[in-house]
């Protein structure tokens, strides 16, 4: 490589780092505010900071901070396991947040990068690719409004490629990839990204029909299959530990179904893909009592890669094997209607999986990272016809930038509906708070219980724990919550017992012989003033669920290390493993 293409090659990055870098100054920050979810984000992020500090690596199974005592570890949203808690261990939360959206944000754009160049298609197209998917509406107004979470979705350009590469004929560099994606999956499932792994689900079934495009070879479709036998056993070890605790956890959530009859399906999807700030409502009123925030219904693309994406039908039309494409765009074509007319009227009602999923529009952001695919596919056939083909050096490139940065204009003017709007915002930041944690010697004693809703985060100093604390799970009402406690100090003794739940009651009432949202006994002292001191020796958790966890940390440590290519660098296949974009040529 010749330094002048060296040169090239980096240059080709300055829309991406543009992109990054406005994605990042629109989630800043407003006069000191922050979406308003960042206060259930923030508020946990404390309880594991001052957890690590006070107590190492021990597993945060419980904490008396939230609700007069919960699960913590077995809470499926807890992200304790996750680059935004551990970088918290050191900074304050917002520049621990603003780093880990630095550095997903770089992971998701290079993953982008490599699916698209393993697919066949130029640099440059896949520059413009991955711009595309790093500007998409759906992570950055989530991010925006404080879905934390959601950080998460950023991974899934390297899942769908290990998805894909099913080509690799050596069985070690398979497992290699398994263990790689499983890795993927473990930290969205351990990082509380629960949604995301549905949405990744999804992605799943709609890259279905690709599958079949390749023609798979029977020896093919055995080492596909192998693949995916073996990303589920290694994620099946690595999760049991924490799935198992979640979901005897989960017995005591609100089970929530909204009614989202009377949005009209087609109107639905203009507004999350299409996005129109001028038309589009800051607020839906789905049914008759649930009112969902814009963030909720849109995750806009650039628009210009819808056209472009059209272009994609003539070769497609060209080929030999049309009628094959006809059946993969007709099957992504009905998978946006299901999901568009099951968020949309009485669908949800009928299909079981909608019936059980509160926010099905959600799943449109399943097609998030593959709606650059026919873009790309548009670019390069165009890029093939005579006019272009007669275009110089510079002016390819110029017109290579001018794409770019019209993908990253236009975020910037849909983005400015949130922000000059203030959308979501309400969580007054307060750094201190940290400072003031970390100084502290030993965590505060939560002495009281409160009804103020602001304890949730001001309890760890104050030393007070909130009966109203904001904990989705059992509703945005606390509908399911069964709790026995009454505000006032947590040593009041009421019929034997203490002032404060049993959190070990929510997950294992047979190991400790109680009912769920039992209080502490007051022959249980010990346990009560170790729970309320901060300190981890309070209950333990059954032998069974120490070694399901023990199996599942020994399970990640391999597969880190047989990531780090324990068998030497990986050689490059002599034909790639995917084709596509020859397929439709």
């Amino acid at each position: 490589m010749t330094q002048k293409t060296g040169v090239a090659k980096w240059v080709e990055f300055f829309p991406g780092v543009l992109g990054l870098v406005m994605v990042l100054a629109k989630l800043q920050p407003l006069d000191g505010y922050l979406g308003h979810d960042y206060y259930h984000a923030f508020t946990r992020l404390y309880i594991g900071a001052v957890h690590f500090w006070h107590h190492g690596f021990a597993v945060p199974h419980y904490t008396p901070y939230l609700l007069g005592g919960i699960p913590f570890f077995a809470d499926p949203q807890s992200y304790y396991y996750s680059l935004p808690q551990w970088l918290t261990f050191f900074v304050e939360p917002w520049h621990a947040v603003t780093l880990t959206y630095l550095i997903f944000y770089g992971i998701g754009y290079l993953g982008c990068l490599r699916l698209f160049q393993e697919l066949g298609f130029s640099r440059r197209i896949a520059h413009l690719a991955a711009v595309a998917f790093l500007v998409n509406g759906f992570t950055y107004v989530n991010l925006f409004v404080g879905h934390l979470t959601h950080h998460g979705f950023l991974l899934l350009p390297w899942l769908i490629y290990g998805l894909l590469r099913t080509g690799d004929i050596d069985w070690r560099n398979r497992f290699r990839s398994a263990c790689g994606m499983a890795l993927g999956l473990c930290y969205l499932f351990f990082s509380g990204a629960t949604h995301i792994l549905i949405v990744f689900a999804a992605t799943g079934v709609l890259l279905t029909p690709w599958l079949l495009l390749r023609k798979l070879e029977r020896k093919e479709l055995l080492r596909f299959l192998s693949l995916l036998a073996m990303v589920g056993g290694l994620v099946s070890l690595a999760c049991a530990g924490k799935l198992a605790a979640s979901v005897f956890y989960g017995r005591n959530f609100l089970a929530r179904s909204v009614d989202t009859s009377g949005v009209v399906p087609w109107k639905l999807v203009l507004q999350y893909f299409w996005f129109r700030p001028d038309h589009t409502p800051t607020y839906l009123l789905f049914g008759k009592i649930w009112v969902y925030g814009a963030w909720e219904y849109v995750g806009f693309m650039p628009k210009a890669i819808f056209p472009l994406g059209l272009l994609a039908l003539v070769p497609v039309i060209q080929s030999r094997d049309w009628r094959r494409w006809l059946v993969a765009v007709a099957t992504l074509g009905l998978a946006l209607l299901v999901i568009s007319l099951a968020a949309g009227n009485e669908w949800n009602s009928v299909l079981p999986f909608f019936r059980s999923y509160h926010n099905p529009i959600k799943l449109f952001a399943a097609f998030i990272p593959l709606l650059p695919i026919p873009f790309a596919y548009g670019i390069q056939w165009a890029c093939r016809l005579e006019p272009f083909k007669r275009l110089s050096p510079p002016a390819s490139y110029l017109l290579f930038f001018l794409t770019g940065l019209v993908f990253v204009g236009e975020f910037c003017g849909n983005s400015d509906f949130f922000v000059k709007r203030g959308l979501g915002i309400g969580y007054p930041y307060r750094p201190e708070i940290w400072r003031q944690l970390k100084d502290d010697i030993s965590p505060v004693r939560v002495a009281s219980l409160t009804q103020d809703s602001e304890s949730d985060e001001l309890g760890l100093l104050r030393g007070t724990s909130s009966l109203n604390a904001y904990e989705p799970l059992f509703g945005y009402r606390l509908e399911a919550v069964r709790s026995q406690l009454v505000p006032g100090p947590t040593d009041r003794i009421r019929d034997g017992k203490f002032n404060l739940q049993h959190p070990g009651c929510l997950i294992y009432p047979d190991y400790f012989h109680c009912q769920a949202w039992d209080r502490v006994d007051e022959t249980d002292r010990i346990a009560f003033e170790n729970f309320v001191d901060g300190r981890e020796a309070a209950w333990g958790v059954p032998f069974w669920q120490k070694s399901l966890l023990v199996l599942g940390w020994l399970t990640i440590a391999g597969m880190v290390l047989v990531s780090w290519r324990p068998w030497g660098k990986a050689k490059r296949l002599s034909t790639p493993p995917f084709k596509f974009a020859e397929a439709a040529t």
